[in-house]
Formats: C-alpha cells, sequence, structure tokens
C-alpha cells in the first residue's frame, strides 16, 4: 500500500471513563508522498525510490537515509528531487527485501508554517 501524505483534515479523539466522555479535535498534516515499494530491475517501471512533497507543500531542510537490515547505510541525500536507484553508495546493487528510511525535514505552505519532522517508514526493493 502506498502513503499519500497530504494534509487530511480533523481526527476526534475521545477519552471515556467513567460515564465522562471528553474530545479533542487534532488537525492531522501529511505532508509528502513515499510508495512502500520499488523495483529497479531495467523495466522502466518504478526504477527509482522517490519522495514527491504534497501539493502545496513545501519541503526544505530535507534529508533521507535508507538502511539494510544491519542498519548499515545504503543511501543518503539531501536532495528532494533525487532518489535511491537501489545500489549502494558504490554502485553495486542491493539485494531484494526491505529497507528503512528516515526522513528530516521542515514543510510549509502558504498560509501554515509547520515545525521540523522526523519520520520514518520502510521500503521494499523488489528485484
Amino acid at each position: 500500500m502506498n502513503r499519500l501524505n497530504i494534509y487530511i483534515g480533523t481526527i476526534i479523539i475521545s477519552l471515556c471513563i467513567v460515564g465522562c466522555t471528553k474530545e479533542k479535535r487534532v488537525p492531522v498534516y501529511e505532508h509528502f508522498y513515499a510508495p512502500d515499494s520499488f523495483s529497479p530491475n531495467s523495466d522502466g517501471l518504478n526504477e527509482i525510490f522517490y519522495v514527491k512533497n504534497a501539493w502545496g507543500i513545501l519541503i526544505t531542510n530535507y534529508h533521507v537515509t535508507i538502511y539494510d537490515e544491519h542498519l548499515q547505510l545504503m543511501y543518503e541525500s539531501e536532495d528532494i528531487t533525487k532518489g535511491w536507484n537501489g545500489n549502494f553508495q558504490v554502485g553495486m546493487p542491493a539485494p531484494a527485501g526491505a529497507y528503512e528510511y528516515q526522513i528530516v525535514y521542515t514543510a510549509s505552505s502558504d498560509s501554515v508554517n509547520f515545525d521540523d519532522y522526523i519520520t520514518s517508514s520502510k521500503i521494499n526493493l523488489i528485484r
């Protein structure tokens, strides 16, 4: 399942303790799209793992790192327009499997200045 991180509205959190309910509305901001899989196998489809900012969101101070299951650094970039092609930093193809990524960034829009964020998830490399 691909994750589309875009502003999705407001969630309501309810807390019930012995008959009384308290509700709080919490805005949910999501700032970018990142696929959960990619397949750098030279077929011309899904060759590179890219992170794309959501419509209307400006991503700055971007830094992505991708690690294998042994926490070996596989890829690192500070340029959101560049993506991971599935190779080690020395140009050797990484094996198929799950990789952990972490993204540190600042997000803003025309009407809202957001804070700095750190997010992490997994990406599946399919050969």
